[in-house]
């Protein structure tokens, strides 16, 4: 089974904390910082490599996010806004 692979926001995503928080602690040097890819060069974060993120940012080990980490990431249905909104009204002015 090939080795997979998840981009910061998908880690922060998992990890339940904000992308600029995973980003500060490899900058700070508190987390290893992963592989990057040759294209882009944005990391790219393995099972092992979010484990390790997960012990410094929460504290606790990732099993309970690394269990079924596809569903996680799986786009959520988004409810259209339907509260009124000002477009079709008219502004009366003086």
């Amino acid at each position: 089974m090939a080795e997979q692979y998840y981009s910061s926001l998908q880690v922060a995503k998992m990890l339940n904390v904000h992308n600029s928080r995973l980003s500060r602690a490899v900058w700070e040097g508190r987390i290893d910082p992963p592989a990057k890819s040759p294209g882009k060069g944005v990391f790219l974060w393995t099972r092992d490599d979010i484990e390790r993120a997960s012990w410094i940012l929460r504290r606790r080990d990732a099993s309970d996010i690394l269990i079924d980490s596809a569903s996680a990431l799986e786009p959520q249905a988004v409810k259209p806004d339907l509260s009124p909104g000002r477009k079709g009204q008219r502004c009366v002015g003086n």
